[in-house]
């Protein structure tokens, strides 16, 4: 029985017209990306890691690229067409490849076109899947363990991909690094973990 007594005919016209007046806030939306959501897929695609020699301390590899993306070509296209054009291009063995490269001023980025359109669509894709594959599969292995029950909210520090396992540390060691120093910080992602083993049994593997 209805909590609120509305006429269905009333409830479903102002649907509709809800639904029209949302049109064009969501095609605007489906047109438009975010740095954020640019920097995940980047991650889910394979970059990992950060750059230490950049004056301001270590910079995730993710963040250098879609810098240099948005400098050379926007971001309105999204950053992984240009990014796995650039990789075939320059004949890189990986993404985080790309980022040293990038950082070093050797790549130039571009809308690709054609053909090249379609080979960057498919590599692209196939690496943003196998990075969902992982994300799940690290999710299943983590359910394994023992948790703690508790959730933190941690700066991180070395460019850790969605759904990595990681290390942090709390408390004043949090304001120890370069990037987090003298801030109002008290947890800190340091270091990414890719084995846990347990009286010589491994338990997680973050390649399996």
């Amino acid at each position: 029985m209805a909590l609120l007594d509305l006429d269905p005919k009333v409830v479903a016209t102002a649907r509709k017209l809800a639904a029209r007046a949302a049109e064009p806030v969501v095609s605007l939306a489906k047109a438009h990306t975010t740095v954020a959501v640019e920097r995940a897929t980047l991650r889910l695609a394979g970059i990992t890691g950060a750059d230490s020699t950049h004056r301001a301390g270590d910079v995730p590899w993710v963040n250098r690229v879609i810098d240099t993306v948005r400098e050379q070509c926007g971001l309105e296209h999204g950053v992984v067409l240009p990014a796995f054009q650039a990789l075939k291009e320059h004949n890189l063995g990986s993404l985080t490849e790309l980022a040293e490269a990038t950082a070093a001023g050797q790549v130039q980025f571009r809308i690709p076109a054609g053909k090249e359109l379609t080979a960057a669509k498919k590599a692209a894709t196939s690496a943003v899947a196998k990075g969902l594959k992982t994300v799940d599969r690290n999710r299943a292995q983590r359910d394994k363990l023992i948790t703690t029950g508790r959730t933190f909210v941690c700066v991180d520090t070395v460019g850790a991909g969605l759904g990595e396992m990681v290390l942090i540390v709390q408390g004043s060691s949090a304001r120890l690094t370069p990037q987090t120093e003298k801030l109002p910080i008290d947890a800190t992602i340091i270091g990414i973990v890719d084995t846990v083993n347990v009286e010589s049994k491994q338990i997680f593997n973050a390649k399996q």
